[in-house]
């Protein structure tokens, strides 16, 4: 999760093989696609730091985030969840 001028910004990065990786990005409710990728590009450059999983706090620390410590009965390793748009919306009306 990052800070950028336009606003906050959440990344996902599915790291896969043969060199390719996906990059999921989700911004604040109300900034425009644009401003969400621009936020991308400040974080390539440096120009923005980027607090990374293992360090956000518990809550909702930023777009699209819920970061929650779960009783189990036996010890288990940190999970991830991840829940993205559905199949098939449009997003050409996001534009």
């Amino acid at each position: 999760m990052a800070e950028t001028r336009g606003g906050h910004v959440t990344e996902l990065k599915v790291l896969g093989t043969n060199a390719l990786d996906v990059h999921l990005l989700l911004g604040e409710e109300g900034m425009r696609p644009a401003q969400v990728l621009g936020g991308r590009v400040d974080l390539l450059a440096g120009r923005r730091a980027v607090l990374p999983g293992p360090r956000l706090p518990f809550g909702n620390p930023g777009p699209g985030l819920q970061v929650e410590k779960v009783r189990r009965s036996r010890p288990e390793p940190p999970s991830l969840e991840v829940t993205t748009a559905a199949p098939g919306h449009d997003w050409e009306d996001e534009w």
